[in-house]
C-alpha cells in the first residue's frame, strides 16, 4: 500500500513533519448495558461509534532536533483543533490529548529527540457542538425574522379594496382569533391542572390584554399589520412561559386541525380566496413557530438536570426522558408536514402567488428546533418498563431500581399513575416504568 508523508498542522497553522515508529489506532464503541433483577446476563445496546485515537511516536533527528522538538511541543500545547495527515488513516481533525512524553538522546541516540503523543479525532460539526443556550438564541433570532416576514406578507396579501372584502377579512380574522384563543384557553387549563397555577395570573394580565387587542383589531379592520403582530405575539407567549412540551404540542396541534377545518372550503372570487389563504397561512405558520419555541424552551429546562428539573409538585419541567424528547421531535415534524401540505395544496390551485421569505425563516426555526431536541435527547435518561415477577412494596422496589427513595417516589407515583392500593403492594404482573 502507498504511505503518505506524515504532517501535523497546529491550530495556528504551523506545520511539522517527522519520522515515526509503528502506528496504531484506537476506536471507542458506545454501548449501554442493562441488567434485570433475578435474570442472568445482560442486554447490550449499540449506540454507535465514539472517538478515534492515534498514538504516535514522533522522532526528530539532526543537530537541531531539540529545537524542532521544542517547537513541536509548543504546537501541541496550542488550544484549538489541528489537522493530522496520517500515513495510513488519512487526514483527520484532531486535538492532542493525554500526556506529552519527551526523550532527548544525550548519552545514547545522540541528535535524536522523541515526542510521544496521542492525537484524538474530534467532531467539527458546529451544530453538534453548540450549547442549548447558543442554539436557543439562534432559534429565537430566526423566529423574529419569521415574524417580521410573516407580517409583511400578510399585509401585502390581504385585499381591502371593497366593502365585501373588508367584511370578509373581518370575519376571517375573528374566526381565526377565536380558534387561536379557544385552543390557548385549553392549553392554559392543561397547564393549570399539571402545574397548579393559572397561566393568566402568571402573566400578570398580559394574556388577557392581548386577547382584548385581537378582538378589537377586527372591528373594523383598520390596522391589518397590528392584527398580525398581535396574533403572532399571542400565539408565541404561552409556549415560552412554562415548560410543558406535551401540553404545547397537544394544544397547538389541535389549533392547526381546527384552522384547517374552518378554512376547508374556498369562497367565491379570486381576491376572497387570497384573503382566506393569507389569514389561514398566518395562523398556521404562527402555530408552528409557537410549537418550536415551546419545545426549544423545554430543551433549556431539560438540560438543567439528567431528566429535567423538578417542578416542586412531583412533575418535571422540560423533557423527562430520551423517549419523551424523541417523540416530541417526531410530533413537531408531523405537524410541520401537515401545515406544509395544506399550504402547498392551496398554492397548487394556481390562484395564489406565494412568496418564500416567511417560509424560509420558519423552515430554519423548525429545522434548528428538531436538531436541538434530538441533541438534547442524548443527555436525558432512558425510560425503562419492566413487568414485576412478584408482589413488591413500593419503597423496596425504588431502593432496588434507584438506590434512593425520597428523590424518586413522587415522580414514580405520578409517572405510573399509581392508586392508593398500589402504594401498599404492587401486584405481580404489573408494568412499571423507571429511568436510567
Amino acid at each position: 500500500m502507498e504511505l503518505t508523508d506524515i504532517k501535523y498542522t497546529s491550530p495556528s497553522g504551523k506545520e511539522f513533519t517527522f519520522v515515526y515508529e509503528n502506528v496504531s489506532k484506537e476506536t471507542d464503541l458506545k454501548t449501554a448495558t442493562f441488567t434485570f433483577p433475578e435474570k442472568d446476563g445482560a442486554y447490550i445496546q449499540s449506540l454507535g461509534r465514539g472517538g478515534r485515537r492515534f498514538p504516535l511516536t514522533c522522532i526528530f533527528t539532526g543537530e537541531n532536533c531539540m529545537k524542532k522538538a521544542d517547537e513541536f511541543e509548543a504546537a501541541l500545547e496550542e488550544r484549538g483543533i489541528g489537522s493530522l495527515r496520517h500515513p495510513v488513516y488519512g487526514t483527520r481533525a484532531v486535538v492532542p490529548t493525554g500526556t506529552i512524553k519527551r526523550e532527548d538522546g544525550l548519552v545514547t541516540d545522540v541528535n535524536t529527540s522523541v515526542v510521544t503523543i496521542t492525537f484524538s479525532e474530534t467532531n467539527t460539526d458546529k451544530e453538534v457542538l453548540q450549547s442549548v443556550t447558543e442554539s436557543s438564541s439562534e432559534i429565537s433570532a430566526a423566529a423574529e425574522v419569521f415574524v417580521d416576514n410573516a407580517i409583511d406578507e400578510f399585509a401585502a396579501s390581504v385585499s381591502l379594496n371593497s366593502a365585501p372584502e373588508v367584511l370578509q377579512v373581518e370575519t376571517l380574522c375573528k374566526d381565526s382569533a377565536k380558534i387561536i384563543c379557544d385552543n390557548i384557553d385549553s392549553y392554559s387549563d392543561m397547564v393549570a391542572t399539571k402545574k397548579n397555577f393559572n397561566l393568566n395570573d402568571f402573566t400578570n394580565g398580559a394574556y388577557k390584554a392581548m386577547r382584548k387587542i385581537v378582538n378589537n383589531a377586527t372591528a373594523p379592520i383598520n390596522d391589518i399589520r397590528g392584527y398580525a403582530a398581535t396574533v403572532l405575539k399571542l400565539m408565541r407567549l404561552p409556549a415560552t412561559i412554562v415548560s410543558a412540551p406535551a401540553e404545547i404540542i397537544t394544544a397547538y396541534s389541535n389549533m392547526v386541525r381546527d384552522i384547517v377545518k374552518k378554512f376547508k372550503n374556498d369562497p367565491f372570487g379570486d381576491k376572497k380566496v387570497k384573503n382566506q389563504y393569507a389569514v389561514m397561512k398566518l395562523s398556521l405558520q404562527g402555530a408552528i413557530c409557537a410549537i418550536c419555541e415551546g419545545t426549544t424552551f423545554a430543551c433549556g429546562q431539560s438540560s438543567s438536570s439528567a431528566g429535567g428539573s423538578s417542578g416542586g409538585d412531583g412533575t418535571q419541567d422540560g423533557f423527562t426522558s430520551r423517549e419523551d424528547a424523541v417523540n416530541a421531535a417526531e410530533k413537531v415534524e408531523e405537524i410541520f408536514e401537515a401545515v406544509k401540505s395544506k399550504l402547498d395544496e392551496e398554492v397548487g390551485k394556481d390562484v395564489l402567488v406565494e412568496t418564500s421569505e416567511s417560509y424560509s425563516a420558519l423552515l430554519e426555526v423548525y429545522q434548528k428546533t428538531v436538531a436541538l431536541v434530538l441533541n438534547t435527547a442524548f443527555s436525558l435518561r432512558k425510560r425503562r418498563v419492566i413487568v414485576l415477577n412478584r408482589d413488591r412494596q413500593l419503597i423496596e422496589l425504588l431502593a432496588e431500581l434507584y438506590g434512593d427513595v425520597d428523590s424518586h417516589i413522587d415522580e414514580f407515583i405520578i409517572d405510573n399513575n399509581l392508586m392508593m392500593e398500589d402504594l401498599k403492594i404492587l401486584p405481580m404482573g404489573k408494568e412499571v416504568a423507571y429511568y436510567v
